[in-house]
Order: C-alpha cells, then structure tokens, then sequence
C-alpha cells in the first residue's frame, strides 16, 4: 500500500545505510535538521516489521552516548516507486516530525504535512508542476483513522489556510481528484477564492534552553482547544505564549535575540 503517512515510533529497528541527506529520484539533495540545528539522519531501512507495515517513512531517535539522535528510516524500495515529488513531500513530512517530536495532538500528522508543505513552497522545492503530480498521488490514499484523513483531504488542508502555508508556486490552489477541480487544476488565487478556515487559533512556543520562538504548526476551531494543547506544552518544559483568535489578531512571537 502507497502510503505517505508517517508511522512515529519511539523504538530503534535495524539499519541500512545511512546518510545527513536524502536523495530524491531526481537526484536533488535534501538535508533535514532540527529547530537546534542538529542533523536528522535517514537510513535505508532493513526492518522486517517496518518494511511489512505498508508505510514508507517513520521519525524516531536513535539512543547514544550524548544522547538520542533524531533520525528518518525509509523504505527505498517502496519510495523509488512514488512520483519524485511525493518522495521528497514524504521526507519533508517526516522532517516536520523533528520539528516538533514531542506533538500529543491527535492531528500530529497533519501537522507534520503542514510544515513540510510550508518549508516546500518557502524553499521553492516543487515546481507548480510537481504540486499537480503531488496532488493525484494524494488523492489516491485512503484515511486511516484517526491519524491520517483521506489523501484528497489531507490536500485541501494544506491548500484552505488552515495550515498557514504559502500559496502554491503559480500563486492559485492545485486541487486533487475528488474536488471541485480536476487532479492538476489551476482554480483562481487563493488569496481570493479559498474558503477562510474556521480553525484559526494559534500560539507560539520553544523549547528551553536551546529552542528558538516560533508558531506552533496547525490551528485549532476553538480557544479552549488551543488552551488545552498550550497547558499541555507547558507542562512538558515548554515556554508558550497565549492563544490569539489570529483571524482577528496578530500572532507575534517572542523574540529570540
């Protein structure tokens, strides 16, 4: 089974080789790293239990000395199947994870595709070309609750404001199959025809002492839901900042100098 989604495991499987960097079909060369700095390693894994579990990808840790070591096992064999540019959105995906490692929330997955897809279009990853290649490729997943809502919703998340992200490269929304567009379709710009979200509140974050201020990925409908996420962050050690109603108000975090 095709699956982009990500399965998060705290254990450490066995491993192929290993690399600081991911090379895509393409042969483009994408390199992960933490909020720290620190570099994530991806491994060709040889696992049995990953290689049967149908997914493509997992974030974990890998124990040290010096402590653990934030790393993505991938299924090569599996990967070199996907269209190039559903390789590299499922290692941005898997990124995003180590971004924020320890998110309880039941929507960490598409949180994690929120800021794989946030990183892709700031970094000019896929082309407006390759997002239509990406779009019906999603839309050929199924859901697995309740992680993973079906591929065609999990684009639209991406696509509505819900996630924050930038605009698709041409400027307007591609659609995948099962929307109101074809798989690939340019519809008008979303600054002008995307339905608002209802999830619109936010609050930032870090983690001491070595984390820097930022947003904290995904919205929520409410503020109580924001709240409870928020308490539960700080409880863990983290710094956090209110909720805001960011639909009316400015989200502005802390700054890190």
């Amino acid at each position: 089974m095709r699956r982009v989604q990500a399965l998060l495991l705290a254990s450490c499987f066995a491993m192929g080789s290993e690399a600081h960097a991911f090379t895509a079909g393409d042969g483009t060369v994408h390199a992960c790293r933490t909020p720290t700095g620190m570099p994530v390693m991806d491994f060709n894994s040889t696992d049995p239990q990953f290689l049967a579990s149908g997914f493509a990808g997992y974030a974990t840790f890998r124990p040290s000395p010096t402590g653990p070591i934030p790393v993505i096992h991938i299924n090569f064999a599996m990967l070199s199947a996907m269209p190039v540019p559903a390789q590299k959105f499922l290692f941005w995906h898997e990124c995003g994870h180590h971004q924020n490692p320890l998110d309880p929330s039941p929507a960490k997955e598409v949180n994690a595709n929120c800021w794989a897809m946030g990183f892709i279009r700031q970094n000019r990853i896929l082309t407006a070309a390759d997002e239509q290649v990406l779009a019906q490729f999603l839309s050929t997943l199924p859901p697995i609750p309740p992680l993973y809502p079906a591929g065609v919703v999990q684009w639209q998340l991406m696509n509505t404001g819900a996630c924050g992200t930038p605009p698709s490269p041409t400027g307007n929304v591609v659609q995948a199959a099962g929307t109101s567009g074809m798989p690939g379709t340019s519809v008008a710009p979303a600054s002008t025809t995307s339905a608002p979200s209802d999830a619109r509140w936010r609050y930032c974050r870090r983690k001491p002492p070595t984390g820097v201020w930022g947003k904290a990925p995904g919205s929520f409908l409410d503020e109580a839901a924001c709240d409870k996420e928020r308490n539960e962050k700080e409880e863990a050690g983290y710094d956090v900042t209110d909720c805001v109603d960011v639909e009316n108000d400015t989200l502005t975090c802390p700054s890190n100098g």
